[in-house]
């Protein structure tokens, strides 16, 4: 196994199970039974992860760290989950709400904490570091389609590029790492993209999905359209720097590689240097249909407020 793939310490994660006596505010589900804890492994040499020179933890690790966990707990545990019904190929969907707090340090260790409801499917995550927690919300398994009342959408004569978009429009310096192809504007509209498969067989989705994308790949997909739009659609220079401030995503559990996807956004103006997008994920069939919404919150700073930000680091 390739160590783009080691994100988690599950030894630690089997080891360290302990009864929650004073759970966090974030709970959302009264009850909780037990959380789970390890280490996060911060490799600064992992080609995905740190494609680029970076001061912190990026966002995405902490992502697909918190929800590659879940998946795992559920496959050691008889709590119902996401994992139980990816594995057993049954339907189902996801519905992730992340808030990110505060940057999380490269000097500092991390922990990752997962706490099940006992009575449904929902979990709540926690990234933490010594000063406070860096990531928290929810997971949550759903039987129904959440988008069963709206699945079909507008289809159009041309598919989206599967070329990709320039490495420097998604801070992407590898281009096997690029996710996200050329955008199209459709005439009164969405803009469209093709979301793309990782560029090697060894790549860390490729890994870890297998023949089947996962939501964080899709999460990561919308992200890369995140950081696109400050340049393409906000005026904002190549090298903004940004902070993902908040995701919220209800996915399948699983999409198999062999389906087009697209993701949809219309033109929204940034509210100064806040911008939320919301994203529709979109199997492009004969007939497309809506399989997935993103929204994402990001921050954009000029390269002054983001020495004045990162020089009180912890």
């Amino acid at each position: 196994m390739p160590k783009t793939f080691q994100a988690l310490d599950f030894s630690a994660a089997r080891s360290h199970r302990t009864t929650v006596r004073n759970p966090d505010a974030v709970m959302t589900e009264p009850d909780p039974v037990a959380a789970w804890r390890c280490k996060l492994v911060v490799d600064t040499d992992d080609p995905f992860y740190f494609d680029h020179p970076l001061d912190h933890v990026p966002g995405i690790m902490l992502i697909t760290a918190l929800l590659g966990l879940v998946r795992g707990i559920a496959r050691r545990t008889p709590v119902r989950g996401p994992a139980a019904s990816a594995d057993a190929g049954e339907q189902g969907w996801t519905r992730t709400s992340l808030w990110f707090p505060r940057f999380c340090e490269l000097d500092h260790d991390t922990e990752l904490h997962v706490c099940p409801s006992i009575r449904t499917a929902n979990w709540t995550v926690i990234a933490t570091q010594p000063f406070g927690p860096v990531c928290l919300g929810t997971v949550q398994h759903l039987d129904a389609d959440p988008f069963a009342h709206r699945k079909q959408v507008p289809g159009y004569e041309q598919a989206p590029s599967l070329r990709a978009i320039p490495g420097r429009l998604v801070h992407r310096a590898r281009p096997e790492n690029i996710l996200l192809g050329d955008v199209r504007q459709e005439s009164s509209g969405p803009v469209r993209a093709a979301v793309l498969q990782p560029g090697s067989d060894d790549h860390l989705f490729a890994v870890r999905g297998g023949a089947a994308r996962t939501a964080e790949e899709l999460i990561e997909a919308a992200r890369q359209a995140t950081v696109m739009l400050w340049q393409y659609a906000h005026g904002w220079s190549a090298d903004v720097k940004l902070t993902l401030n908040s995701v919220s995503a209800e996915l399948p559990i699983s999409i198999d590689r062999r389906i087009p996807l697209e993701v949809r956004w219309w033109p929204k103006p940034a509210n100064g240097n806040k911008a939320r997008t919301s994203f529709e994920l979109v199997s492009r069939a004969d007939r497309p249909e809506l399989v997935g919404l993103i929204t994402i919150t990001s921050q954009a700073w000029s390269d002054s407020e983001w020495k004045r930000l990162r020089s009180g680091r912890k």
